[in-house]
């Protein structure tokens, strides 16, 4: 078979099995597809310039027999079948890593709340799982497909608290505030998975690290988040010791009392409550610091945060050292106190009330100093920090004014330990 390049109009021969093939012309480098030359010839029957196309290759293949088979001196021409480029593979990408379209699709629910983007957001919820998710207990499922029982005010009221939630400018909001850093898959079927990431604050000029664990669900052909809650990872469980370590100080009253003492700060809701139960605890704290709460208004309040228990105790111990800070300043300034001292009265009580433990607040009228007052307070951050993840209820301790902050005698040393036992004979005597 005698093929032509387009091109230049060199001709070469090859088997008639190459037909089809691709090939190089070692002339001009053009790429073409082997056909016969009379073939081509045919479907340029019209073109004018044909008689002077052929003659042109009747002499080229003459030079090329003549280069094949005539002087030894020729050059031989060459003609090399060009083979398709084999299609580039495709990029790995783990089902269950940062890059997976579970770990994508989570990620995006993070971005869509940092930058408000409301209508979006609603879009990427499942709101019948997350309805479910946060009206649920491990005594009392509730089942996604009630929440169409709702009415219509309901269900917008609904919406419009967890779009507010996610959006929220707080450290307490996981999605908006928070952003992840590392990430990846831990469980997935068919229509269920959960997301774990490591967060980071969107503000880096902000220290700190917290968990989440997304539940996503399967709608239609999309996943779509169901719910989410804290998760604490061992980087940020080891980081908090460090951080209470840091925080924790034993110290020495002017009166000789040995207590230990924690940095004052606010404190988080419980990460294991629902979104409900945290809004519950605020409006009740609030309502318990209101001077002007008649008794049967207040009573139920404090019968509603005894039965609330341990979630309660963080944001009381907040509002105990907001009450503080308020009643300094009106001191200072020579105001009213006693809006101030009902609240840290109040607070000081609850807490007591719930977990049976005791520490140095007291206002003068009752005994204390300024110097006793906020030690108290700080006495309490102390009992955060150590207690609060073990507390189950009410423990009975030996109680002394003053002292009770020291619980764990493993963390005096030995002349810390004789100094505690002083005060504690010296207290008793006192009383």
């Amino acid at each position: 078979m005698i093929i032509q390049c387009p091109a230049c109009g060199l001709q070469a021969k090859l088997p008639d099995s190459k037909e089809g093939a691709k090939v190089r012309c070692s002339e001009c480098e053009r790429v073409y597809v082997a056909k016969p030359a009379g073939a081509r010839a045919k479907t340029q029957k019209s073109n004018p310039a044909m008689p002077i196309m052929i003659g042109a290759g009747v002499l080229v293949l003459a030079i090329i027999i003549f280069a094949m088979t005539g002087d030894d001196k020729g050059r031989n021409v060459v003609i090399t079948e060009v083979k398709p480029p084999e299609p580039a593979a495709k990029a790995y990408v783990d089902p269950t890593g940062w890059d997976s379209e579970l770990s994508k699709a989570t990620r995006r629910v993070h971005d869509l709340a940092f930058e408000r983007a409301e209508l979006d957001l609603q879009v990427a919820l499942d709101l019948p799982s997350v309805w479910a998710s946060q009206n649920s207990t491990a005594e009392a499922p509730v089942d996604p497909l009630d929440y169409e029982s709702l009415s219509s005010g309901e269900q917008t009221e609904f919406i419009s608290a967890v779009i507010a939630a996610l959006v929220a400018d707080s450290e307490d909001n996981l999605v908006g505030y928070w952003e992840p850093l590392d990430g990846r898959v831990i469980e997935q079927d068919d229509d269920y998975a959960i997301v774990e990431f490591e967060l980071q604050p969107r503000d880096k000029s902000q220290a700190g690290m917290r968990g989440i664990h997304w539940r996503l669900v399967k709608s239609g052909n999309k996943w779509k988040v169901g719910g989410w809650e804290r998760w604490i990872s061992d980087a940020e469980a080891a980081a908090n010791v460090r951080r209470v370590k840091k925080k924790t100080v034993k110290k020495a009253l002017s009166d000789g009392s040995l207590v230990l003492e924690s940095e004052a700060r606010t404190l988080p809701h419980d990460p294991t409550i629902s979104a409900e139960l945290a809004a519950r605890i605020d409006t009740l704290v609030a309502q318990l610091s209101d001077p002007n709460l008649p008794p049967r208004k207040l009573t139920p309040v404090r019968e509603e945060l005894l039965a609330i228990g341990k979630p309660a105790t963080p944001i009381l111990i907040n509002e105990l050292w907001n009450g503080y800070k308020e009643f300094e300043a009106a001191k200072a300034g020579g105001g009213e106190t006693y809006d101030s001292e009902i609240k840290l009265t109040a607070m000081a009580k609850m807490l007591k009330e719930i977990t049976g433990y005791s520490t140095t607040v007291a206002l003068e009228a009752m005994g204390g100093t300024d110097e006793r007052l906020e030690s108290g307070i700080k006495q309490w951050y102390y009992w955060y920090d150590k207690k609060y993840k073990r507390f189950k209820g009410i423990d009975v301790e030996d109680e002394v004014d003053g002292l009770e902050a020291i619980t764990d005698m493993s963390e005096l040393t030995e002349k810390e330990r004789r100094e505690y036992e002083k005060a504690k004979r010296e207290a008793a005597r006192d009383n």
